[in-house]
């Protein structure tokens, strides 16, 4: 959702339930995994990467209400580093089924707290997700993606066992909302479901990668110089993406300086930096929202170089430019 003069990132609901046929659910959540593949930009950057390490809890007995928040007591469960599980022959931590072989508890649980220094620099978010046989997992307290379990959480207990085993030692992939994460501390719980009591293995790992927000940082001399209330037409081709800069020089005496845009195709929001280049987290004045109608209105503005950019929240066309400003005489 796009509101005028900010910016608010898109709303994240829950992800990926499971559907009734469990066939059908797997090939189309392997269609749907294709197409993210295809259209998204590349994931380079790990927020928590494969094999780190976790505190979790493999008792008889249910954890706490609240295990899967921050604000949960977890100080008494151990530590490890995936992959985690028991069965197979490649756990890295080894887990406990307990005393009795032919009737293991059927759910373990994880908790892991990491940290985003700078939510504006994430474009798009994906989990990597290793969970045999099921798995309901918790962003900040919040469930993002329920695996092979009963649609309805009310249905999903300490008790209750995995749909099937179809995706077993199968790492899926799920796009989340970038929204879901706070700047600064983050905390990502996971609770794993095995489809049967004897079941011979459980394994769990993940990971949580993300893809940079695309900036292309035009160097100083690719610049083009505004003359007052003398519109240029601008256009980006790539969203999430500065064009070239426009500058402004102002002496000592200016009145009022006015900066607009307008017009065109798709969706151009407006930064202004003063002596130097704006970016998304370094500018002096911004304006943005839907559309392409913008207007930052300056009383008495200090003399110096403002450099002007348009930021393709989505590519956009043909957006006329146009500065005006008056200086005493």
């Amino acid at each position: 959702m796009r509101c005028s003069g900010s910016f608010i990132a898109p709303i994240a609901s829950p992800i990926a339930s499971p559907i009734a046929s469990p066939t059908i659910g797997l090939v189309i959540g392997l269609v749907i995994g294709l197409m993210w593949t295809w259209q998204q930009p590349a994931f380079a950057e790990e927020l928590i990467p494969a094999a780190s390490q976790w505190r979790y809890y493999d008792k008889v007995d249910a954890p706490q209400k609240n295990w899967h928040t921050p604000a949960a007591d977890h100080h008494l469960w151990p530590s490890g580093f995936a992959q985690f599980g028991y069965g197979e022959g490649d756990e890295i931590t080894v887990t406990s089924y307990g005393a009795n072989p032919a009737s293991k508890p059927l759910s373990q649980y994880f908790v892991k707290a990491f940290y985003v220094a700078d939510i504006s620099k994430i474009d798009a978010l994906k989990l990597r997700l290793l969970a045999d046989d099921g798995a309901v997992v918790y962003l900040n307290g919040d469930e993002v993606l329920r695996q092979n379990l009963p649609l309805n959480p009310a249905d999903t207990t300490h008790i209750s066992p995995a749909n099937d085993s179809l995706i077993e030692s199968v790492w899926t992939e799920t796009p989340l909302k970038p929204s879901l994460l706070k700047q600064g501390d983050n905390f990502l719980a996971v609770e794993v479901h095995q489809i049967a009591a004897d079941s011979s293995d459980i394994s769990f790992d993940l990971a949580l990668i993300y893809a940079p927000l695309k900036v292309i940082t035009v160097a100083n001399n690719k610049h083009k110089g505004l003359k007052t209330a003398e519109p240029v037409n601008v256009s980006v081709i790539e969203a999430k993406t500065f064009s070239e800069q426009y500058l402004i020089t102002l002496s000592e005496g200016t009145n009022e300086l006015s900066i607009s845009t307008s017009g065109g195709s798709g969706d151009a929001d407006l930064y202004i930096g003063i002596n130097k280049a704006p970016t998304l987290s370094d500018y002096h004045y911004r304006v943005v929202g839907a559309g392409n109608r913008h207007t930052q209105l300056i009383k008495s503005p200090s003399a110096g170089v403002y450099h002007i950019r348009l930021y393709s929240y989505r590519p956009f066309a043909d957006v006329k430019l146009v500065a005006r400003w008056l200086v005493s005489r």
